[in-house]
């Protein structure tokens, strides 16, 4: 995520840490959304432990989300805004990682109408391999 990569910085000025806070408002939010919509039409697929671990990932990552997103707004808060945006991302790749761990082996057909159309909506956000961005 580069738009969190001048926020990290403990020295990092205001503008890092607000730009950080508009790409989780502007671009990351609906990707994230149809995420953890697809991630909530799979927990009744999981053994109760997983789905446990996974809850308390994402309860985790969205106390650190909301956090940074308040405290990105205000002045004179760099140091705590890079602290906030590390474990954002920290979060955010347990949260990945929990999932794809608790998710092996479950099939589209599995899936409830949600988790489908979740599906296909992430699955719609992808870039196209034929033509790279920048390209």
């Amino acid at each position: 995520m580069r738009a969190f990569a001048a926020a990290l910085s403990p020295d990092a000025d205001f503008w890092s840490g607000w730009s950080a806070v508009r790409y989780l408002n502007d671009r990351f939010d609906e990707h994230y959304r149809w995420q953890r919509m697809l991630v909530e039409a799979i927990m009744p697929l999981l053994t109760p432990e997983d789905a446990r671990r996974l809850r308390l990932r994402a309860d985790a990552l969205e106390e650190v989300r909301h956090d940074l997103d308040r405290v990105g707004r205000w002045h004179n808060m760099t140091a705590v805004t890079s602290a906030l945006a590390s474990s954002f991302l920290k979060h955010l790749g347990a949260w990945f990682a929990e999932t794809q761990r608790v998710t092996r082996g479950i099939t589209v057909t599995q899936l409830s109408s949600e988790g489908r159309r979740a599906l296909t909506e992430l699955e719609a956000m992808l870039p196209d391999p034929r033509h790279p961005p920048g390209s």
